[in-house]
């Protein structure tokens, strides 16, 4: 993914008005963080998005990358909540390994934020 962020610019040109662009990474080491204020042109979040993928590959145990997603994803939650308008969020995952999570986790993990 590294270099290829501006790909996401063709989906990004077309936010509405009221709509906004942020980024957020987590990774496996336990380190998670939104990486981007909202930005109706995205260029913030496009930013965040070279930076993160470019830093070099982590190798730790993937129990602190589960936990830390959870973590994350219940921050943007709230933080989205907060906004005004209220909007939900849409959350893209450009890495596909879903943090070595076992699928029975990652669905456990998908209910709880779906209960929002």
């Amino acid at each position: 993914m590294a270099g290829q962020a501006p790909f996401l610019q063709q989906a990004l040109d077309h936010l509405a008005p009221t709509e906004q662009a942020r980024a957020a990474h987590w990774c496996d080491d336990g380190v998670a963080a939104i990486d981007a204020e909202p930005d109706q042109v995205a260029d913030s979040a496009l930013r965040a998005i070279n930076n993160v993928v470019s830093l070099p590959p982590i190798k730790a145990n993937v129990r602190p990358g589960e936990s830390i997603l959870l973590k994350l994803m219940q921050a943007i939650l709230v933080d989205t909540q907060a906004m005004t308008p209220h909007r939900p969020p849409v959350l893209v995952f450009l890495h596909g390994d879903g943090a070595a999570t076992p699928l029975q986790e990652a669905d456990a993990i998908q209910n709880e934020l779906l209960k929002t």
